[in-house]
């Protein structure tokens, strides 16, 4: 008796163990970004403008190749904080040995970033967002970028 329940126990650790190494084996849960951020645009060393930026991002494994999809809206400012024009903007990307880029853009006249109204212009920076205000534009960038858009792009 004492080595059938011995031969019971090395069988269902022994599946365990399978199960801890397949499952680390799966591929990467999707990954979620949300950014709100300045970025000073500089051309040959010298600063030449700078955009305010609201950005969704994920990134997923599909058979060993990242597919990401970024979402953005960018309000284009020059170099005296005067603004100029926002792009909103979706990419998808499948990191390939060739990179396969499909893009949909449109540009508005009105500033439309969220979270950065009062932001400086004068260097790059990045903003602390809490969860709720991450997923706050996070349904503002998909809103907006569905409004933006004649087709629905965004399930």
């Amino acid at each position: 008796m004492g080595m059938y329940i011995r031969r019971q126990l090395v069988f269902v650790l022994v599946i365990c163990l399978l199960s801890l190494l397949l499952g680390g084996c799966k591929e990467k849960e999707e990954k979620e970004t949300m950014e709100a951020y300045v970025e000073e645009v500089q051309e040959r060393g010298q600063t030449i403008g700078f955009h305010k930026v609201n950005a969704y991002t994920t990134e997923k494994m599909v058979r060993g190749v990242i597919n990401s999809t970024r979402y953005v809206i960018v309000d284009v400012f020059d170099r005296n904080g005067n603004y100029l024009e926002t792009e909103v903007a979706h990419y998808y990307t499948i990191e390939e040995k060739t990179p396969l880029v499909s893009s949909r853009q449109t540009i508005l006249t009105i500033p439309f970033t969220f979270f950065l109204e009062d932001a400086l212009l004068t260097h790059s920076h990045t903003i602390t967002l809490s969860a709720s205000e991450q997923e706050e534009l996070q349904q503002y960038i998909l809103t907006t970028v569905n409004d933006k858009f004649p087709k629905k792009i965004i399930q």
